[in-house]
């Protein structure tokens, strides 16, 4: 796992970057943009519309489409998208 048993973060090194890809990749596949949004505080309204959510885009407006099928999200006002994984580091 990401914890050593002294709880600090086992960070991977660069020679472990495939292993990063194929954890990232795994992630995708098991984790659903619900859960996401549940472990955040947030929730997908009906219409799928929020405010986005990437840290670079003030918006104040829901602009940010959430695809629960996909697991994905674009933001019409700022043009960026993203998966799970992206959301989970932004």
């Amino acid at each position: 796992g990401l914890w050593s048993a002294t709880n600090r973060p086992c960070w991977p090194t660069l020679g472990d970057m495939a292993t990063l890809a194929e954890r990232c990749e795994r992630i995708r596949e098991v984790v659903s943009i619900d859960a996401l949004f549940d472990v955040l505080g947030l929730e997908i309204p009906s219409k799928g519309k929020i405010r986005c959510l990437w840290p670079e885009h003030d918006d104040n407006a829901p602009s940010m489409q959430v695809y629960p099928d996909t697991n994905s999200v674009h933001c019409f006002a700022c043009n960026k998208g993203g998966d799970v994984v992206d959301l989970a580091i932004a």
